[in-house]
């Protein structure tokens, strides 16, 4: 994200500025940090590309666990 936010912007004041405010706003719609997400919200969570990291990273590490 670093590396397409310094490419698309040559102002380093206004990169630290978007690449906060994005990587904050995907942090939220993936349930990073809020787990009651409003219902009129819900649609940002398809936006995210940490919610698809972090349930594939659970997917691999959980595959072939037993539940005793």
């Amino acid at each position: 994200m670093g590396f397409l936010f310094a490419a698309m912007i040559l102002d380093v004041p206004l990169i630290m500025m978007s690449s906060t405010t994005v990587m904050l706003v995907a942090m939220l719609a993936g349930g990073f940090y809020a787990k009651n997400i409003p219902f009129w919200a819900e649609w940002m969570k398809y936006l995210s590309f940490i919610q698809y990291s972090y349930f594939s990273l659970v997917t691999i590490d959980f595959h072939n666990v037993d539940i005793e």
